[in-house]
């Protein structure tokens, strides 16, 4: 049972890696004000965007890989 869950684990972890090297870039949710100029109404949207870097991107499969390999070695 217990393997089971470390090898699901190592895969979603590996996942995440393989995910961040698709996609670095990640959009948090955006901030909406409107505001009153002069009689016009104005929105301003502001968005942040996070970098995930790629070399940690690597070290998360690494850190994937060696749970599954773990899991695999002998006592």
């Amino acid at each position: 049972m217990k393997a089971k869950i470390f090898a699901t684990a190592g895969a979603v972890v590996i996942l995440l890696g393989v995910a961040g090297l698709a996609h670095p870039n990640i959009p948090m949710p955006a901030k909406t004000e409107e505001l009153q100029i002069r009689g016009q109404k104005v929105v301003i949207q502001t968005q942040r965007i996070v970098t995930f870097p790629r070399p940690l991107s690597g070290l998360v499969i690494l850190g994937g890989v060696g749970i599954v390999l773990l899991l695999f070695s002998k006592p």
